[in-house]
């Protein structure tokens, strides 16, 4: 496993507000037991962190509501004068909010993020998102792009 990138780590209570988010349109939506399209923002007293969203979202038979399949999965974070920073987007992924202070988002598919400005890229296959420390880890085919300009100092 190859750590590539670290995300500032969200208010454990974001997350879990993520998860009732989730889990109350699933709840709307019971006989189906998948919810269409969620958008969910993550602040931190007061102001935009992160945005999390997917095209579905159902919960993982037997786990009840702790755990999650969303499929296209974007994951947006912003600094702290609310510009826009990360974009990390994974094709399907699992939401693991079973423990309360660190919730998980992990998958054996690909996941792909960039800097907004273009700075750098990361990509690779299977990775886990641990929301307690921040870390994105990605196992397998880990690629990172670097770009450096004139004006981009350099630090070893």
């Amino acid at each position: 496993m190859t750590e590539i990138c670290t995300f500032k780590p969200f208010p454990a209570a974001a997350i879990a507000v993520t998860g009732i988010s989730v889990c109350c349109l699933l709840r709307a939506q019971a006989p189906v037991g998948v919810a269409k399209g969620f958008r969910h923002v993550i602040e931190d007293n007061g102001r935009p962190i992160a945005v999390l969203s997917g095209t579905s979202v159902r919960p993982v038979e037997g786990a009840g509501l702790q755990q999650m399949r969303v499929e296209a999965l974007r994951v947006e974070t912003f600094d702290k004068n609310g510009t826009p920073e990360l974009v990390a987007d994974a094709p399907e992924c699992l939401l693991d909010l079973s423990n309360k202070t660190n919730k998980l988002i992990s998958s054996n598919g690909p996941i792909h993020v960039r800097h907004v400005a273009g700075l750098y890229r990361v990509s690779g296959v299977g990775f886990l998102w641990n929301q307690g420390n921040g870390r994105l880890t990605i196992s397998n085919q880990a690629f990172t792009a670097v770009r450096m300009t004139a004006s981009t100092p350099f630090r070893p």
